[in-house]
């Protein structure tokens, strides 16, 4: 009869549970994390009161027009991706952009607190293309 030596078994047990904890890190390791910077927006925006009650002024990190551009209503905003992209928000009346900042007016009836987010993620995705 044989008997085995229960220290030899304890032994294995550590060498084999050091073995996958290595194998998981090594692996851990090679995976490809994404680069952070990546991931965080380029452009900052951020979204001021204005005296007008209807409007808010969007100030942004990086320049949006050299030169102002007003857009009355959304068929005046055809052909600009960053204007068309603010006036697909549920009650966007105009546009006005200049510099590093954009002015929208809402209609009356609309709520900020419903539009002020979805604004800044229309500037956010169409400036961070660029």
């Amino acid at each position: 009869m044989t008997h085995t030596n229960p220290k030899s078994h304890k032994g294995n047990e550590n060498w084999f549970a050091s073995g996958l904890i290595h194998s998981f890190f090594s692996a851990l390791c090679e995976t490809q994390t994404p680069n952070l910077e990546s991931l965080m927006p380029k452009v900052k925006v951020s979204a001021d009161w204005t005296p007008n009650p209807n409007a808010m002024k969007f100030t942004c990190s990086v320049q949006v027009a050299e030169k102002p551009l007003n857009f009355a209503d959304a068929n005046e905003a055809t052909g600009d991706e960053l204007a068309e992209s603010i006036f697909a928000v549920m009650g966007v009346a105009s546009v006005f952009m200049v510099n590093d900042f954009i002015s929208v007016n809402k209609i009356p009836q609309a709520d900020w607190d419903d539009m002020v987010a979805r604004i800044t993620n229309a500037i956010v995705e169409n400036l961070g293309q660029s």
